[in-house]
């Protein structure tokens, strides 16, 4: 890669990635005066609908907020990674005060009736306005546009202010270059007055989820489960059902 010494801005940029064993990840970069100063491999690959990534690429297994020029930490996420809340959790408290999210989200749902006319876009937004008052953070869309073996990407990038208000939308369906001015003061206003992240309790996220590992992995009892279950069950064996619900009853 080569790169202008002349932007001061810190850029995100995706690409994929291969790495030094020859695997290939689905990736994004912060970009700074002429270097890479941060790479983020994405998390999660969706199976589901049309997507099947963990096909073709490795899944990342790092998360870290990364400190940039502006003064204030930048937490990188790609697409489906901010379908997992964990990832915007872990970003703010690891020091990220703008979330920023690198999309090639394929629209669907066209015919959906709801606010914005297109039910992908209504549930990016959803995510967007919650994920940037939970975290008292700024949050940055970027969502792709145009068309790539007839599906259609439909953009609507948008910048979202800590307090859940979006400082700007672009347009559907349409490519441009746009500007947004936020001030890094709302942040410090928002954390003061909602202290959600001051208050969040990570030592307790990190002791129920080593006990959650631990039984499913088969290593401890599970706790929630009925005395007499079986193992990888939550329920103890009950009596027989002699009449199965939806058949009936009679000769073979």
């Amino acid at each position: 890669m080569r790169f202008r010494h002349d932007v001061a801005v810190p850029s995100p940029t995706s690409f994929v990635e291969e790495s030094g064993d020859h695997r290939l990840f689905i990736a994004a970069a912060l970009l700074e005066e002429g270097r890479i100063a941060h790479v983020h491999r994405k998390l999660y690959l969706p199976t589901y609908g049309l997507f099947d990534e963990r096909r073709f690429f490795a899944a990342g297994d790092l998360l870290r907020a990364v400190p940039s020029r502006l003064g204030v930490g930048v937490g990188l996420a790609v697409c489906e990674d901010f379908w997992h809340l964990d990832v915007p959790q872990i970003l703010a408290l690891d020091g990220a005060q703008i979330l920023v999210n690198v999309s090639s989200s394929p629209g669907r749902d066209l015919a959906a009736t709801n606010e914005v006319g297109l039910g992908t876009a209504t549930s990016w937004r959803n995510l967007m306005r919650t994920y940037a008052q939970l975290t008292t953070s700024f949050v940055i869309f970027c969502n792709r546009v145009g068309v790539d073996e007839s599906i259609s990407f439909w953009g609507g990038s948008e910048v979202i202010a800590p307090s859940g208000e979006a400082v700007f939308s672009a347009p559907f369906f349409e490519e441009g270059l746009f500007t947004a001015d936020i001030s890094l003061a709302d942040v410090r206003r928002e954390r003061i007055g909602l202290p959600l992240l001051r208050d969040e309790r990570p030592e307790l996220h990190v002791r129920e989820l080593a006990r959650i590992v631990a039984e499913r992995a088969g290593l401890a009892s599970d706790s929630t489960a009925d005395d007499l279950a079986e193992a990888g069950l939550d329920v103890a064996p009950g009596d027989p059902i002699e009449n199965p619900i939806g058949f009936r009853a009679g000769p073979r």
